[in-house]
């Protein structure tokens, strides 16, 4: 059981890693772009695609200032606290 526990803590802090580097490769994309369309080509559809129900879920919110979009900034607040959140929950379980 402690092996579960132990796996279930890494695959969700490793898991908080990776959607966080998605957001900021998403970050990063923007910038770049400035506005213009460019060809996201298949590893920028792929970080759009992984980023974009994340957004989708804070977009409902007024999240702007002026033009600076603070979606990514909530995002990754939240998915730090959840996966915190829940490690310190299944730690809780832990001998």
């Amino acid at each position: 059981m402690n092996n579960l526990l132990i796996f279930l803590i890494k695959f969700i802090d490793i898991l908080s890693i990776i959607l966080n580097l998605f957001i900021f490769a998403r970050i990063l994309m923007s910038w770049m772009s400035m506005g213009r369309v460019l060809s996201l080509g298949k590893i920028g559809a792929i970080i759009f695609d992984v980023t974009e129900p994340i957004f989708r879920l804070f977009r409902r919110f007024p999240l702007r200032v002026g033009m600076i979009d603070l979606t990514p900034m909530v995002a990754i607040i939240a998915i730090d606290f959840v996966s915190q959140l829940l490690i310190s929950i299944l730690s809780t379980f832990l001998v």
